[in-house]
């Protein structure tokens, strides 16, 4: 997580903020046997490894991302993705935009579900 700028930072909390930390977190898979396990996400695991390339894919695109309602792809969900990606691949000017403008509340949000888990 310190590794992140805070547009990078703030993307991730517009995407864990919009489809749970749960969902971000962990999926369902079905194992060899076709028995369904509970494992992280690919997105998750890439992230924590710090392959950006791979997080950027698995979280972002508009068809493996996580663009899905009730398993079907959702025209919404693909432009809120598209719009966190660009947030995500924005480069970060320190002092711009003033740090006095960012939402306390997604700040408090970042901090609760994730400041801890990306050391």
């Amino acid at each position: 997580w310190e590794y992140l700028d805070p547009n990078q930072k703030a993307s991730i909390t517009s995407l864990i903020y919009n489809i749970g930390w749960d969902n971000f977190h962990m999926t369902w898979k079905h194992n060899e046997e076709g028995l369904l396990e509970h494992v992280e996400t690919e997105a998750y695991k890439a992230l924590i490894k710090g392959d950006l390339k791979t997080f950027k894919f698995q979280a972002f695109d508009p068809l493996v991302g996580f663009v899905k309602s009730d398993d079907e792809i959702s025209s919404g969900l693909q432009i809120r993705r598209k719009e966190e990606l660009e947030l995500f691949n924005t480069p970060y000017y320190k002092g711009f935009p003033p740090d006095e403008l960012m939402d306390k509340d997604m700040e408090d949000y970042a901090e609760l579900n994730i400041r801890g888990l990306f050391k």
